[in-house]
């Protein structure tokens, strides 16, 4: 055993999921969303942010997608 815990890092199984960091009242807006609107369907935290980027990534697309990839250099 290490003689330093900080030291010592778990092994981690590859799940292919990786971790973001939000504001604690960023999170907590998001949350009380979720308990005060159980019709958007939404069970988590981390499946409401899922969502969201995604959306979020697919109109990025749309507005990106006739400019060339060099226009923002």
């Amino acid at each position: 055993m290490p003689s330093n815990l900080c030291d010592f890092t778990m092994p981690q199984k590859e799940t292919g999921f990786r971790g973001t960091s939000l504001k604690a009242d960023f999170y907590a807006d998001i949350e009380q969303f979720i308990k005060e609107h159980p019709e958007a369907g939404y069970k988590s935290v981390s499946d409401f942010v899922q969502e969201s980027t995604r959306l979020r990534i697919q109109e990025l697309k749309k507005t990106y997608v006739s400019r060339p990839q060099n226009a923002a250099k």
